[in-house]
């Protein structure tokens, strides 16, 4: 009898934590589909402003004498959504929003800087980008990990940036 206790205990902790996950999944699927049509509403509203800021990875290559010296791999324009918390003064990481190839949608993505200060409008990283979620808003807003709310304080931050650019001109 008791054997039987257990394994219908163990039962039903199972199908709570299967529950969760699916419930983690569904959540996540969500905020990425918000994620998605956020990026391409914002693609439609910042349009006005390309071309004024731009992404540029670089890539690090041997040079002579055995030196590294780094290339331009790829570029894209993007709209700064939001420095972000915490990072160093040195390599700063910065909230972007970089448009697709298609010139319809964008992505939100975290980056790391190369250097601190550029020209103006010119991100230089020799990292790849980190896409945005969660972890971005839970050392502001700690529920935020916890759900699909995260994606409410993107939409504000992507809402702050549009009317920066707009008063910007």
């Amino acid at each position: 009898m008791a054997l039987d206790d257990a394994i219908g205990k163990a039962r039903q902790e199972r199908d709570r934590q299967d529950e969760q996950a699916r419930l983690k999944e569904k959540w996540e699927a969500e905020a990425q589909q918000r994620v998605r049509k956020l990026g391409a509403e914002a693609v439609a509203r910042l349009a006005p402003y390309a071309g004024r800021e731009s992404l540029h990875l670089y890539r690090p290559v041997r040079g002579p004498q055995n030196r590294t010296t780094y290339q331009r791999a790829k570029s894209w324009w993007c709209w700064r959504i939001r420095d972000l918390e915490g990072t160093s003064v040195i390599n700063p990481r910065v909230m972007l929003l970089v448009l697709d190839p298609d010139r319809t949608t964008g992505h939100f993505a975290a980056v790391t800087l190369a250097r601190p200060r550029t020209d103006k409008g010119q991100y230089l990283t020799t990292m790849a980008a980190d896409p945005v979620g969660p972890v971005h808003y839970s050392k502001q807003h700690p529920m935020a990990f916890f759900g699909p709310e995260w994606v409410n304080y993107l939409e504000q931050d992507v809402a702050d940036a549009i009317v920066r650019y707009e008063r910007e001109g």
